[in-house]
């Protein structure tokens, strides 16, 4: 995934009742809220749908994604059994719970980004078979004393570059 991967955390996050769930079933560890985090952030450049399915699907891959050191398999059924994770019909994984909630806004950027760089490549791949390279001067336009870029280009050309 192109771009810096990120997730929406609660400031009160620590404090919130599944975290506070998470914390009595490890033990009363006080970093039991960075776990969830951990997955949210690993989910967000691996696993963008928020999704644990195929060769990711088991507790394994979570577990070293979350940094837990414990028992195997232990943080995966704490996550599940205080409703962070929710298992998928038929044991095909897992999946984040509310995972719009805490990425949905940087899976639509990645792809608003995605079709933009598209275009911008379809563009740049117009430009040169028409023999123009991107720093081309005929690219430029000069601004007209209105303001206004003189006329569109032609058809099948991108707008080009202004002039600083």
């Amino acid at each position: 995934m192109a771009g810096m991967p990120w997730v929406r955390v609660s400031a009160d996050l620590d404090s919130h009742p599944k975290i506070l769930a998470l914390r009595d079933l490890l033990d009363g560890d006080p970093f039991a809220w960075t776990y969830p985090v951990a997955v949210w952030r690993w989910c967000a450049r691996y696993a963008p749908e928020g999704k644990g399915t195929g060769r990711l699907s088991g507790p394994g891959i979570l577990e070293r994604a979350a940094g837990w050191s414990g028992a195997r398999g232990r943080l995966f059924a704490s996550l599940l059994q205080v409703g962070l994770l929710e298992e998928l019909p038929g044991g095909q994984g897992w999946a984040v719970h509310d995972w719009e909630e805490h990425a949905g806004a940087h899976r639509d950027k990645f792809e608003r980004d995605r079709i933009r760089m598209r275009a911008k490549r379809e563009a740049e791949r117009q430009a040169a078979s028409l023999g123009l390279l991107p720093d081309d001067p005929s690219l430029q336009v000069e601004p007209t004393s209105s303001g206004l870029d003189s006329a569109p280009p032609p058809p099948g050309r991108a707008w080009p570059r202004r002039l600083p």
